[in-house]
């Protein structure tokens, strides 16, 4: 049988029938049936357990193909271990200097205008965010006199002028009520997902492009555990619970 399960969606008799020939094989062919290498997400071929629980695993994380090819491959790289029949390169060797006249040329339209204005408005609210949090809520209330001028490291960027008048806002009362309603906010989120700068629309068409298709029922199932597993193939909290309960109801479907 060949590997193309390992890609399937977990929902799918396919990848059903992937599990039950990949554990067959293992059993037949492993030497302690208590440390089989496991190839879900979150294992990556460096842990060992029971066949039962390798099951488990390949239906709640999925596999390193399936998830993300760009992160399987990163895996291998890794660990030292080239990819194709080509030689490594010399890590010492020089990067050669990229020709100015082969590179493309980027054409700045109104679209390349408005993602560039997009981008920078959401890294200034981010590094304000990053002022306020690491610098200003720090020391307002236990050493003040730190907040009379911008840091060092930051006096460059900031005219003596703008920064008091930055941290007398970040201080006041209309802030504060501000601060405290978005915390409130906030905290009614249960379940924090983890699809980045893209959100969810990037994830879904991920999944699409990997399915073939406009996602089911059923497939939202798988794309809401990968809006919710963070990078190390891991739920946050209360999510592994949600995801527990869409793991029972897969096996029963698939049953």
């Amino acid at each position: 049988m060949d590997r193309d399960w390992m890609s399937a969606n977990r929902l799918t008799v396919k990848y059903r029938e992937g599990v039950d020939f990949f554990l067959e094989f293992s059993a037949k062919n492993a030497d302690n049936l208590d440390l089989v290498h496991c190839p879900c997400l979150k294992c990556g071929n460096m842990e060992r357990m029971k066949i039962d629980q390798i099951r488990e695993h390949l239906f709640k994380n999925g596999t390193l193909t399936m998830d993300d090819p760009d992160d399987y491959d990163d895996d291998f790289a890794l660990w030292g271990q080239s990819i194709g029949g080509e030689s490594e390169s010399d890590p010492a060797a020089p990067e050669p200097e990229p020709d100015p006249d082969s590179q493309p040329k980027k054409k700045n339209g109104p679209e390349a205008k408005h993602s560039t204005l997009k981008t920078a408005g959401r890294r200034w609210k981010d590094w304000k965010a990053f002022l306020t949090r690491n610098l200003i809520f720090k020391y307002k209330d236990k050493v003040p006199a730190m907040l009379d001028r911008p840091p060092d490291a930051y006096a460059s960027c900031y005219n003596p002028e703008d920064w008091k008048e930055f941290v007398a806002k970040r201080c006041s009362p209309e802030w504060a009520k501000k601060r405290k309603k978005m915390q409130d906010i906030r905290s009614q989120n249960t379940y924090n997902h983890h699809a980045g700068r893209g959100g969810v629309k990037k994830v879904e068409e991920k999944l699409e492009k990997e399915l073939g298709h406009q996602l089911t029922i059923y497939d939202r199932a798988d794309l809401w555990i990968r809006i919710h597993t963070n990078k190390n193939g891991e739920l946050d909290g209360p999510a592994q619970e949600v995801a527990d309960r869409i793991v029972s109801s897969i096996y029963h479907i698939c049953a």
